[in-house]
């Protein structure tokens, strides 16, 4: 059993635990003694890819992930590295395949569901974006509460810890998912859930200024531009010259 204790920070609706680093590749480190026999062949060259996780040559990762990956069929960290690697290169259709293959091996799992969402919205379908950024919602609610796990701490390691979004960066995508699909007023929930929080504050108020524009609230939409700009977002200037008649103080 993994040992550590828990320390539990309220953020408003937000329990924060402490985390695990969890690395670019997901470096499997696990202290269950079924994920180290799962991980076998992934594990014992974990080293080998955790140095060339830094090296342009992606090719030669996803090459040894290959060879890895038939020995060790239910290995969900090589599934998503080498999934993580094809996104990387833009190619969504087979990192689709391994995200579906790690959400077979792990279907609770909130990693692998908020990369699901994220291809669905970049193919534009915005239900099923939504659908997977609310799996995993769910999943990190507890009692009613959203539960993140901080990184940066090794007291435990757990596969919450270990395979966790934080629950803005999740709101932040499901907004733009809704926004998108035309869903004005959730999307609108979910900006304002993080402009509260202060999360990517130049593009939440450059999208909630532009739900208010088409929900015709002129001066509310004019002062989340002129925010959106005063937090360094560029793109702020154009609508505040175009539906604002003024470029900025």
């Amino acid at each position: 059993m993994c040992k550590g204790k828990l320390k539990f920070v309220k953020k408003g609706n937000i329990i924060a635990l402490p985390k695990c680093v969890v690395f670019f590749l997901l470096i499997a480190n696990g202290c269950k003694q079924r994920d180290k026999e799962r991980c076998h062949e992934f594990n014992k060259y974990a080293k080998i890819i955790e140095n060339f996780r830094n090296s342009k040559d992606t090719s030669v990762l996803i090459s040894t992930l290959d060879d890895i990956i038939p020995k060790d069929a239910q290995c969900l960290d090589a599934y998503l590295a080498r999934g993580d690697l094809y996104l990387s290169l833009g190619n969504d259709a087979k990192a689709k395949k391994d995200f579906k293959t790690a959400l077979l091996l792990s279907n609770k799992n909130v990693y692998v569901l908020y990369k699901m969402g994220m291809l669905y919205q970049d193919e534009e379908l915005y239900d099923s974006s939504v659908f997977f950024f609310q799996q995993a919602i769910e999943i990190k609610t507890h009692n009613g509460v959203m539960v993140d796990y901080p990184k940066g701490v090794n007291e435990l390691s757990t596969d919450e810890n270990k395979y966790d979004i934080q629950s803005i960066e999740i709101f932040y995508r499901q907004g733009v998912s809704y926004y998108y699909g035309r869903n004005l007023l959730l999307a609108l929930k979910n900006f304002d859930y993080c402009i509260d929080n202060n999360y990517l504050l130049g593009k939440t108020y450059l999208y909630r200024g532009a739900i208010q524009e088409e929900l015709n609230r002129k001066s509310k939409a004019c002062e989340d531009f002129l925010q959106s700009k005063i937090n360094g977002n560029l793109d702020a200037e154009v609508y505040l010259k175009k539906y604002c008649g003024a470029t900025s103080r």
